[in-house]
């Protein structure tokens, strides 16, 4: 922005006579002041438009970054599902999940994609940090350098200091960091191509068909991640700016649209194009994703002949921001050039700087009970490395399940503790020896499904409910649930009203459209099979009491089958959430078919319970805290009074554990 000239005293004081009183000469001087006055606005107005863009220049050469090391997953992880593919054949047999697991077992094909998909989130965070980093040290020299045309610049460039800067990348916006929504998405990812290979698997696709579905969830990741690059751009951006605001003392600034706020605007940035907000009180930037507005500096367009810039007082008789930034960075040591974006340089700080690896769950932080036997020992062993392979798991959920082993020491002596693996239940009751057994009900873990880990979370969630009401009174014996007796979580519910948000009714809808294929298949199956069981019973291969026996078995394996199909669709978590949704309603979304999992209105009015809306929404929230944290995002978008509670009721909890 060139410097357009400024005005003295005695020009300031034609300001205060009266226009009629004003000599031609002086009105020509003030009409020429007016146009000076006009063209630096605009001026102004050019620079900070001028920078929003090359704030987006920097991004599009992060979406380049983006883009390769996409590419490279994509044919790490097509290659992998090709040397599996290759060995089944070379062994005679055919594409199923069944022989892909039985080949590779010490480190199957969904093991080798998430470790590829890890690698892929560590390159993009270090591409995210670099670029993000890059883009808020040099909007904050270029605002510091246009406002420096026009008004005293007292800059603090202690806020390019790495630490501050990783502050301002850091923080939640729209509640969750970027770095967190990265990692959701990668587990997404993760479980999409899961569910899609599967799907392949069944169908024995070949290699086309299979390249086309991994291009497809590869290509999507990618587009998600680019659009949270513009996103954060553009609060990096806000940041930056607002940072050199608060340091110059702005106290308002001129909302302004893209393109003037064209027919591509959205309604709300539209109708505030052109408002002069108060500093602070001015609608946080982005305010919805790919948002491209920004914030004009209201400024005194007055100064003195004697008056410069105190700390870049080389502003305004610099040739040119670069030329500024170069002199300037001689004297600041923070200052330093902006740094290329690579791949070169991702893989660099990938190398010497590896991704920590987060504090491990042990089997030492369960109960004995649950690794008493290799079998057991295997089955928890399972569970624990799925939450420790999580990266955006909610750490005071993941506290709590550390906490099972000593929470358990407060039981009483008289206490039982024993796990089983027929139906899914926390149960107390007393034996024959007045002993008070506490019988924790869960699946075995089976890897081919997710809704084993996620009904083993959710169980043991009730479980360490029901234990933190012991705490260290080791002569007490647990009864009702800590939630059932939360006040804020119980006031949320009781506030709340029964509704399915937009989000959530599409994902609902379409979880039930792939439900009725699921059972339609499922019918089938049982059909053909029951029809087989017969015909052997007809031809007296069997007798009844066989025939009974083993039709009671079809039935339950046939469901548990199809159960379990229903539960994985779309990565699984889906039928947790619709409990949740079915709690608020008290079991009418479920009694209505609103929702296609959920315990009913009769499990809600059964007056024997305290509470249940409670208790099942906690052990559903931490399950899909660890397994499906984006799945809370659309629970917090209808309920959020309802997620804050869930997140307090976690946090008392873990208050409530014996030191």
């Amino acid at each position: 922005m060139a410097n357009v000239g400024y005005i003295n005293k005695e020009v300031a004081k034609m300001y205060g006579i009266p226009y009629s009183e004003l000599t031609p000469e002086q009105k020509k001087i003030l009409h020429e002041d007016s146009v000076r006055r006009a063209k630096l606005i605009k001026e102004r107005e050019d620079a900070v438009l001028k920078n929003n863009l090359k704030a987006f220049e920097d991004e599009a050469k992060m979406e380049k970054v983006l883009a390769s090391i996409y590419a490279s997953c994509q044919k790490e992880i097509l290659a992998s599902v090709t040397e599996t593919i290759a060995k089944v054949q070379k062994a005679g047999g055919e594409w199923s999940y069944a022989n892909q697991s039985a080949l590779t077992r010490s480190r199957g094909l969904f093991e080798q994609i998430g470790e590829q998909l890890k690698a892929l989130g560590q390159k993009e965070q270090i591409t995210f940090r670099q670029g993000l980093s890059n883009i808020y040290t040099d909007q904050f020299l270029r605002q510091v350098y246009d406002l420096g045309q026009s008004i005293t610049v007292k800059a603090n460039f202690n806020r390019l200091n790495p630490a501050l800067i990783q502050k301002t990348l850091d923080y939640p916006w729209s509640g969750v960091m970027f770095s967190d929504r990265l990692w959701q998405d990668k587990e997404r990812l993760g479980r999409n191509l899961r569910v899609g290979l599967t799907q392949s698997m069944i169908l024995g696709e070949g290699i086309p068909q299979i390249t086309d579905r991994i291009n497809k969830g590869i290509d999507t990741a990618r587009y998600n991640a680019e659009r949270v690059a513009r996103t954060e751009t553009k609060r990096v951006t806000y940041c930056a700016h607002d940072d050199v605001y608060k340091d110059t003392g702005v106290e308002e600034l001129r909302y302004r649209c893209a393109n003037g706020g064209d027919s591509r605007t959205c309604q709300y940035c539209r109708a505030d194009n052109g408002k002069v907000f108060k500093r602070g009180e001015e609608p946080t930037l982005p305010r919805h994703p790919n948002c491209r507005c920004v914030y004009i500096p209201v400024v005194s367009d007055t100064f003195e002949d004697n008056e410069l810039n105190e700390l870049t007082g080389s502003v305004r008789g610099a040739e040119n921001y670069e030329k500024w930034r170069e002199a300037e960075a001689k004297k600041q040591e923070e200052v330093k050039p902006v740094e290329k974006v690579s791949t070169k340089t991702v893989e660099k700080e990938l190398k010497e700087n590896p991704t920590p690896v987060p504090e491990q769950i042990k089997l030492t932080d369960y109960p004995q009970v649950f690794y008493a036997t290799k079998p057991e020992a295997k089955s928890t062993q399972a569970l624990l490395d799925y939450m420790n392979s999580k990266t955006s798991v909610d750490p005071n959920v993941v506290a709590l399940y550390t906490k099972m082993d000593k929470l358990c020491d407060g039981l009483s002596d008289e206490v039982v503790l024993k796990v089983t693996h027929g139906e899914h239940r926390v149960k107390r009751s007393w034996n024959r020896n007045f002993e008070y057994v506490f019988d924790v009900g869960i699946p075995k873990i089976n890897p081919n499904y997710i809704g084993t880990y996620d009904t083993n979370l959710h169980e043991e969630m009730h479980f360490l409910d029901m234990l933190i009401t012991v705490k260290d009174n080791k002569d007490k014996l647990p009864s009702n649930m800590f939630s059932q007796s939360y006040k804020p979580l119980i006031e949320a519910f009781d506030k709340a009203t029964p509704v399915i948000g937009e989000r959530a009714k599409k994902l609902f809808e379409d979880f039930a459209k792939e439900c009725d294929i699921i059972y339609k298949k499922q019918q089938e199956t049982f059909d053909t099979k029951h029809e087989k069981l017969k015909e052997q019973y007809r031809s007296g291969e069997i007798d009844w009491k066989k025939y009974n026996s083993l039709f009671k078995k079809l039935q339950k394996e046939v469901n548990e089958e199809a159960d379990n199909n229903r539960r994985a669709l779309f990565g699984g978590g889906v039928s947790g959430l619709q409990d949740i949704y079915d709690a608020v309603s008290k079991g009418t979304f479920r009694d209505t078919g609103q929702v296609t999992y959920g315990h009913g209105s009769a499990y809600y009015t059964d007056r024997r319970r305290t509470n249940p809306n409670c208790s099942e929404s906690l052990a559903n929230y931490a399950s899909l805290c660890v397994g499906h944290p984006e799945l809370i995002d659309i629970l917090a978008e209808d309920y959020p009074e309802i997620v804050t509670a869930l997140r307090g009721c976690v946090e008392a909890m873990l208050k409530e554990v014996p030191k």
